[in-house]
Parts: structure tokens; C-alpha cells; sequence
């Protein structure tokens, strides 16, 4: 183990971040622990709902492993279980849930309350690095829908009787369904973000804070990155030390090739450091993603200058050597 841990000591010196997202603890750990070393990766994403997670992290920070600490904020479906009135809504009054995707209305402030006091007790016992918010967004199944819908056809949340309310409060003279509507949700997921940002900062002013955010341009489907998710990657760059756009090309039906157009887009509205995830293996789709064009998003990913890249995710990655290699000889490479 003494020879991971130097190993793992040199690649902190490396400007950029390479690694994996994590959401169970490995079977073998050791086993996982060489396959890092051997990539070269010096940083995690880790669900905070893994089991032994304090072990966990206490081993990666003895690697001197930089720690993103996975935190969904919206989507909670145990949550929204028990108590369905935190529900966002649908225009026709539909729970806003589609398959595993469930999701909180943004606006709720009892909901955003609770995941404070969370967030809070997380930052005060696990030893991490950065706080790393996932679904921090409105409503949407993102992963399932093709670049050739119509932006009609996305699912429009929250209008419940609280975001109403809310939205005629800030915008008196306006409607719903108006570039104003848009720039409500914005301020909606953008205050959500400060507010718990200021949390984490309360208890670890040295934290740093990484936001997931969905594959879209800002002209895709008329601007739905702002009109349906509800993020604005200039307002949320106050708060944000990386936007990390999961980058899930073959998943959403994109050439490798369409990457850097993706990553420049986003340097345009925002000028912090970009951590892109990529995945790994097929999802959502039948056809493979081949090792070969597996190795071409990650060329393209690098020819654009970012803070790193984040592989989606380990278990893919565990078994399937191929891949493997290419991730150790291109992060070599550099």
C-alpha cells in the first residue's frame, strides 16, 4: 500500500484533476485503489450516500486524493415518498417525476431548509475537499431525450400555487411562460445554490463548491438550459468554483466531435474552472460505446482547456481494461 501512496503523492502535483464518480463502497477496495493508481487519477466524486463512507473518505485523504462530495439537492425520491406536497409541479398539476427522476419544487423553502441542515451535518463530519450539487435544477429526464425534440415537448415545471405566487411577487406586470418566467426559475436555482453554499462555508470556509449541469448549449431547445432547467451559468459562477457538464455524448445521441463546441459555449457565460464528466460505457441506448470513440471524446474534451475530466463512472471503468489503458495513456500523455 506504501507504493499506491507515493504514487498518489506524485500526481498531486498535476494542474488538472483526473478521476471517477463512486456511489457503492467497493467490494475490493484494493483492487479499485490500483486501478486509480494505475489511470493516474488524483480526485473522486462520492455519493454521500455510500456505505462507511467516513472509512472511505479517511483512506482517499491519506492518498492525498482531492474529495468531491456527490449531494443531490431536487431529486429525492424518499423524501418526496413521505411527504408529497414537496412535489414540483407539472402545468396540468402532475408530480414532476418521470422513472427514477423525481424531483422537489425548487421554490420550497421547508425542502431547502432541510437539505441545509443536511448538508450541514455532512460538511462537519466527512473530510472533503469540495461539495459537489447534483439536480441543483428544475424538473427534466434529461438523459432520455433526444437533441431532435422539440422544445414543446419538454416537461415545464414548477407551477405550483407557491411559485405562482412567487413569480407575480417579483414580476407584478408580467406572465407565465415569459422570458421573465425563465429568469425567475433562474434566480430560483441560483438562490438555492447561494443559500447553500453559505452553509458549507459556514462550517468549512476552505470548501469549494462544484455544480452538475446538463449537456445543453445555450441555444438548445430554445434556450432550455435556462428555461427549463433554470441555470444560469453567469449568475451561478459567483458561487461556483466548477461547473462540471456531464457530458454524456454517445447517452444523447452527439459525435465526440460536438464536444469542445459544448465546453466553448459554456466558457463563454462563464469564466471559472470546467470539470466535464464523461461516460464510460453505453446507457439509455442499445448500441456500444466503442473504445475508439471512447478515446475521441476524450481528445476532444482535451482540446479545449479545462480543469480535468471525471469518468462515469468507477464500476464502468473497473471492468473493462480497454478503456483502462486509454484513460492511463492519455492522462500520461499530458
Amino acid at each position: 500500500m506504501k507504493v499506491i501512496v507515493d504514487i498518489f503523492s506524485k500526481h498531486l502535483a498535476m494542474k488538472r484533476l483526473f478521476g471517477v464518480k463512486i456511489y457503492k463502497y467497493p467490494r475490493n477496495l484494493e483492487d479499485v485503489l490500483n486501478m486509480w493508481e494505475i489511470c493516474g487519477f488524483n480526485a473522486v466524486y462520492v455519493s454521500y450516500q455510500m456505505d462507511n463512507i467516513a472509512e472511505f473518505i479517511s483512506e482517499l485523504k491519506r492518498l492525498g486524493i482531492t474529495i468531491f462530495l456527490i449531494f443531490p439537492v431536487f431529486q429525492d425520491p424518499d423524501e418526496l415518498k413521505k411527504e408529497p406536497s414537496l412535489y414540483s409541479r407539472m402545468k396540468d398539476g402532475r408530480e414532476a417525476k418521470e422513472d427514477w427522476v423525481e424531483f422537489a419544487c425548487p421554490s420550497n423553502e421547508v425542502f431547502l431548509q432541510r437539505k441545509g441542515l443536511l448538508l450541514e451535518r455532512l460538511v462537519e463530519t466527512l473530510d472533503i475537499d469540495v461539495i459537489s450539487f447534483d439536480f441543483i435544477r428544475y424538473f427534466v429526464f434529461w438523459e432520455v431525450i433526444h437533441p431532435n425534440t422539440s422544445p414543446e415537448d419538454l416537461p415545464e415545471t414548477c407551477y405550483c400555487e407557491r411559485c405562482r405566487r412567487r413569480f407575480n411577487s417579483a414580476f407584478p406586470n408580467s406572465q407565465l411562460d415569459t422570458p421573465d418566467w425563465a429568469q425567475f426559475k433562474c434566480d430560483t436555482i441560483t438562490s438555492g445554490v447561494q443559500y447553500l453554499t453559505k452553509i458549507a462555508k459556514r462550517v468549512k470556509p476552505s470548501i469549494r463548491v462544484s455544480l452538475h449541469t446538463l449537456p445543453w448549449k445555450q441555444s438548445d431547445f430554445n434556450g432550455g438550459i435556462k428555461r427549463i432547467a433554470g441555470q444560469d451559468f453567469t449568475a451561478l459562477g459567483k458561487y461556483a468554483d466548477f461547473l462540471s457538464p456531464m457530458i454524456y455524448h454517445h447517452m444523447i445521441y452527439k459525435k465526440p466531435e460536438w464536444i469542445p463546441s459544448l465546453l466553448n459555449d459554456i466558457k463563454s457565460v462563464y469564466h471559472g474552472a470546467i470539470l466535464p464528466s464523461l461516460q464510460v460505457n453505453h446507457s439509455y441506448r442499445n448500441e456500444e460505446l466503442s473504445p475508439n470513440e471512447f478515446e475521441q471524446a476524450i481528445d476532444e474534451c482535451l482540446r479545449v482547456p479545462i480543469a480535468g475530466i471525471i469518468f462515469w463512472n468507477n464500476d464502468a471503468l473497473l471492468t473493462n481494461k480497454e478503456k483502462q489503458e486509454i484513460v492511463r495513456r492519455k492522462i500520461h500523455e499530458i
